[in-house]
């Protein structure tokens, strides 16, 4: 039996998983979280320090509930957070915090600069710009803060700094970290040359780019010691960790289907051959080839998370739903299944953040009658989210029906995941493994240590639970109505 640990670096913890191979059988799953060194209305920075132990923790725990020592764990492969900054000196040593994707230290105004400067280059990058991103985040710090600036000797992502931590070994990246940077020839799978001199960025910075699950580096003597691992074990080059939940979610060529994953934020995917740009989609480098295609949205679980914050500050105890409230996620699912499909006519625009496109969009409620109670209000924010995420779908223009695989807490709601099945028209798949993008680092271990040939025989592994969730025929046509004369010319701004 071959054993080996996938590792996801998260923005709120760290997730680690042992699974058995070839069977990609999961053994074990430890998590660690932690929080922030600063976070503030403009900087989001993590202490390494900390991410550091809480990963060595989650590996001492994952071992132990898999009854397993060390000397048994014949690789591991790494995923983690996307977007982020890690800067290092000359000799080698970080350089502050470790900063996330969260970051806001480059405004507006400074953003419209870099569209400005790096006009036509820019076009380059798969994911567009944004504020967090690493190259803008780079480019912020050279100008307004000079002296680290100058410090910098290389600059690498999340994933791949805890590789580094690991290993001891140089400064890689891999296409799915690299095309996030927003720095990156998406297209071609290498930075973006043009845009760093346009920006004044020294290319020198930015880390070479391998192959995801290729050998990234071995196991150090200081980390086999200090985690009890065996000195010399492989560890991937590894990759981020949107790309990484597909590939664990059994996606890894155009003919598996999509993923839609409702978290916090919201995101549905897919795999193409070809690079695709579209103003509302995010195009990832793949591992092993091709090109992960997503549209996101940045209020999903967030949504219903904020919708019961105000049922829990501003309904009276009389009326019943400050219970609600308190009884939290399954209760506001229970309210949602009083409401039949379309929720009384009641809409709901999930744009509480924006959107990647338009941040200056805001949310709000339409529909609403004298009749109009709890239920259809619950139901219309799970109803607007789930329409948010199909908008995106219908702008991959799939040609065919396709398998859906759900993930993230949403679908944890029974009526949530109907609800999904029922507008998009297809029956959804939910993985047994629930940690997608741990798994899929588990799977690229797999690869590279050569138990699977390739990456789509590893993504075979993949199981799924027995039940699907599949649509009820009269809900879909009734949602598709919905579509048309409500959120369509909400979301698409079609009459």
């Amino acid at each position: 039996m071959k054993c080996v640990v996938g590792i996801d670096l998260g923005t709120s913890g760290v997730k680690a998983l042992v699974a058995e191979l070839p069977a990609g059988r999961v053994l074990a799953i430890g998590q660690v979280n932690y929080g922030y060194a600063v976070k503030d209305n403009v900087r989001a920075e993590q202490d390494p320090c900390v991410l550091l132990e809480s990963t060595v923790s989650a590996i001492r725990e994952v071992l132990r509930a898999a009854d397993l020592t060390g000397s048994r764990i014949a690789a591991i492969g790494l995923s983690g957070q996307m977007h982020g900054t890690v800067l290092y000196a000359e000799n080698g040593k970080i350089l502050g915090n470790i900063i996330t994707w969260e970051d806001q230290r480059v405004s507006p105004r400074l953003l419209q600069e870099i569209r400005h400067l790096g006009t036509g280059s820019l076009e380059r990058s798969g994911c567009g710009l944004a504020t967090g991103y690493c190259g803008m985040t780079l480019f912020a710090l050279k100008r307004h803060d000079k002296s680290l600036y100058r410090r910098i000797r290389h600059v690498l992502l999340p994933t791949d700094w805890l590789r580094r931590e690991l290993t001891e070994c140089g400064f890689a990246t891999d296409r799915s970290n690299g095309s996030s940077s927003g720095l990156f020839d998406t297209r071609r799978g290498r930075w973006n040359d043009p845009a760093l001199v346009r920006l004044g960025l020294d290319p020198r910075l930015v880390p070479d780019v391998k192959e995801t699950f290729d050998v990234g580096g071995r196991i150090s003597r200081a980390t086999a010691k200090r985690i009890g691992l065996k000195e010399g074990t492989p560890v991937t080059v590894g990759g981020g960790d949107q790309p990484l939940s597909m590939i664990g979610s059994g996606i890894c060529s155009p003919g598996d289907g999509i993923i839609i994953n409702i978290g916090t934020g919201g995101q549905v995917a897919t795999i193409s051959k070809r690079y695709k740009r579209d103003k509302e989609l995010i195009t990832f480098g793949f591992p092993g080839g091709g090109y992960s295609v997503l549209g996101a949205t940045l209020s999903a679980g967030a949504a219903l998370r904020w919708w019961e914050t105000v049922l829990g500050q501003h309904v009276s105890s009389g009326t019943g739903s400050d219970r609600v409230a308190r009884r939290g996620y399954e209760a506001m699912s229970c309210a949602a299944g009083n409401a039949g499909p379309g929720a009384g006519g009641v809409c709901f625009a999930p744009m509480l953040a924006g959107t990647r496109a338009r941040p200056d969009l805001t949310a709000a409620f339409s529909g609403l009658k004298s009749g109009t109670g709890l239920s259809e209000m619950t139901r219309a924010v799970m109803e607007g989210v789930a329409f948010e995420l199909y908008h995106l779908y219908r702008r991959f223009r799939l040609r065919e029906k396709h398998a859906i695989v759900g993930a993230g807490g949403g679908f944890s709601s029974r009526v949530w995941s109907q609800l999904v099945a029922d507008i998009f028209g297809n029956p959804i798949r939910l993985t047994a493994c629930q940690e997608q993008a741990a798994l899929g680092g588990a799977l690229l271990a797999g690869v590279m240590t050569g138990t699977y040939r390739t990456l789509l025989e590893a993504c075979r592994r993949v199981t799924f639970k027995t039940d699907r969730i599949s649509p009820d025929r009269r809900a879909a046509n009734t949602y598709q109505r919905v579509w048309r004369h409500q959120y369509r010319s909400l979301l698409e701004g079609e009459p």
